[in-house]
C-alpha cells in the first residue's frame, strides 16, 4: 500500500510539472554571427522572423531539382538577415540539399556558411514551441 502511495504522489508530480510546461511559445527570429572571413552561422525560426516588428529580418532557402536538359542536379541557397549583417551559401550536396528541400515554411533553420560561400552544415526543425507566420 505504502509502494502504491508513493507511485500515485510521483504521478502527480510528474502530470502537474508537464502541464506547468504544455503549451510553450518561444520566439527565436534570425540572428547571424559572421566572421571576419566572411564564414559564420545563421538560424532562427521562419514564422518568429516574419513576426518581427522590422520590416528587413529574413531568414530562408531556395531549392531547385535541375532536369535532365540542364545537368540534372540539385541546388540550394539559403540567405539571412538580422538588420545589420547578412550571411548567404550555396550548394550542390546531395545531403545538404535534401535537408533544405525538406524546410518547412514555419520550420527552425540553422546553417553553417565556410569562407568561400558555401552551405557546410544544415540543421531543420519543426518545433511546437516556434511561432507559425501571421499575415
Amino acid at each position: 500500500m505504502k509502494h502504491r502511495l508513493i507511485g500515485l504522489v510521483a504521478a502527480g508530480a510528474l502530470a502537474t510539472s508537464a502541464a506547468a510546461y504544455g503549451g510553450a511559445k518561444w520566439t527565436s527570429p534570425v540572428y547571424v554571427n559572421k566572421n571576419a572571413d566572411g564564414s559564420g552561422t545563421m538560424g532562427g525560426t521562419l514564422g518568429s522572423t516574419r513576426n518581427t516588428s522590422d520590416t528587413v529580418a529574413q531568414l530562408g532557402c531556395y531549392y531547385e531539382n535541375f532536369p535532365p536538359s540542364w545537368g540534372s542536379y540539385r541546388y540550394a541557397s539559403c540567405y539571412g538577415y538580422d538588420g545589420t549583417k547578412s550571411l548567404s551559401c550555396g550548394t550542390t550536396d546531395p545531403a545538404l540539399t535534401d535537408t533544405i528541400s525538406r524546410l518547412s515554411g514555419d520550420g527552425y533553420l540553422w546553417v553553417q556558411v565556410d569562407n568561400a560561400g558555401n552551405c557546410t552544415r544544415v540543421q531543420i526543425g519543426s518545433q511546437s514551441w516556434a511561432a507559425p507566420k501571421a499575415p
